[in-house]
């Protein structure tokens, strides 16, 4: 696999493979419960 190049200005998209800030706490969140993990208040507070 040939490397993305170096940017030799202004990068005005996401990288390749971003996920954003809701689709990375749903995916955490469904991570959790797949592992059957007991989140609390402070557990959210972290997720979030």
């Amino acid at each position: 696999m040939t490397p993305d190049p170096v940017p030799m200005g202004p990068v005005h998209t996401a990288p390749r493979g971003f996920v954003s800030g809701p689709d990375q706490h749903q995916q955490m969140l469904a991570v959790l419960a797949d592992a059957s993990v007991d989140l609390g208040d402070y557990d959210h507070r972290i997720v979030d």
